[in-house]
């Protein structure tokens, strides 16, 4: 998704800003910058239920490395993205909401035309 990022820096537009309280208005929002948001999320989730990278990868059936990278805003695939929400307790559409800032259903469909 970014050339050669390895994964080892800091990703790029500053993980989690919508943990920080700066959130992302649908207008915002690209695709990277989603799936920058979405993995400090995922990592905002795991740390809160108390669980290792190992711990929630094991749980979930993948490798912790794949783990890592989606924490660094790799793209995560929409079923594993539900299998890491359901796995550390949380609804998908709450994640969603965080990282928009709002009641994220109204956003999409405007952002899809609906």
């Amino acid at each position: 998704m970014w050339g050669n990022y390895d994964g080892r820096t800091k990703p790029p537009y500053g993980a989690g800003n919508a943990r920080e309280g700066h959130s992302v208005t649908i207008e915002q929002l690209t695709a990277e910058k989603f799936c920058v948001e979405l993995g400090g999320e995922i990592r905002r989730l795991r740390m809160r239920a108390g669980m290792s990278q190992g711990d929630l990868a094991r749980l979930v059936g993948i490798h912790r490395n794949s783990l890592a990278r989606y924490e660094a805003g790799a793209d995560i695939p929409v079923m594993m993205f539900l299998r890491l929400c359901l796995a550390t307790g949380s609804h998908a559409k709450d994640v969603l909401d965080r990282i928009l800032g709002e009641d994220s259903g109204p956003a999409i469909r405007k952002a899809n035309g609906l």
